[in-house]
């Protein structure tokens, strides 16, 4: 009996022993969990949550953009070229974040840098009418400057002979473009209308031509008021050499 009860005190005695290695093993693991975390783990954390404010570097150069950001232990990332006149080429005319952003450390800062001013080549106008001529430097960013006429013998009549930028020349955005407009050959004219004119305006028409007018007949019509034009020869739309005289019968 005795020999039984020593056994069974022994036991709770082990038992007891292994309990308290486990809680030591318990209480040790919790001192080095909480050594690692104030050592380690927080100072690891706070680091990794610092936050600074971003410079502002539009303005400043590439290079210098970069030195900047780096020294706010920032980085520059996915730099992009604009054509603007705003800026000289190789200006950071933008950046992402703004600046005074708080954003944390390591953060990529993208700028947009200034190509300086769009160069366009001038197109080729000669042969083209002015309506196309219009919408061709419309697309491109160019204007339409003034625009003249002149004789031509080896452009049709409507047709730019000349312009004042060289196609494939280098111009700007909204550089201002002239051109020359053919009248058609000097020597091939063709007749106006004069029918239902009067004489005096018959006359205009024909100076602008380089026509001249030539005999005038009048024509007893009552239909029509006096000095009034019936009719002509060449009729209008005649092709004819300049100084070419066009004869008209006048009703009376």
């Amino acid at each position: 009996m005795d020999s039984t009860n020593s056994e069974q005190k022994q036991q709770q005695t082990k038992q007891w022993q292994k309990y308290a290695i486990v809680l030591c093993i318990f209480f040790a693991s919790l001192l080095f969990l909480f050594f690692l975390t104030d050592k380690v783990l927080i100072p690891l954390i706070v680091h990794s949550n610092s936050t600074v404010k971003v410079p502002n570097v539009v303005g400043m150069s590439v290079s210098q953009a970069k030195t900047i950001l780096e020294q706010s232990h920032l980085s520059v990332q996915g730099i992009r070229e604009v054509s603007t006149d705003k800026a000289p080429a190789g200006i950071v005319i933008n950046q992402l974040p703004y600046s005074d952003a708080e954003v944390k450390e390591e953060r990529h800062i993208y700028i947009t840098v200034s190509k300086g001013k769009e160069m366009i080549r001038a197109p080729q106008l000669a042969g083209k009418s002015l309506r196309d001529v219009r919408i061709a430097l419309m697309r491109l960013g160019l204007q339409l400057g003034t625009v003249n006429y002149d004789f031509s013998e080896t452009v049709a009549a409507d047709l730019v002979v000349a312009q004042s930028v060289p196609p494939g020349s280098e111009t700007q955005h909204n550089e201002v473009i002239s051109v020359v407009i053919s009248r058609g050959s000097e020597s091939q004219i063709t007749v106006p209308v004069l029918v239902f004119g009067t004489l005096d305006e018959a006359r205009e028409k024909l100076m602008d031509a380089g026509l001249i007018l030539g005999k005038v007949t009048s024509v007893s019509d009552a239909t029509y008021i006096d000095e009034t034009i019936i009719s002509q020869e060449p009729e209008a739309g005649t092709v004819v050499s300049k100084n070419t005289q066009v004869n008209v019968s006048v009703a009376k």
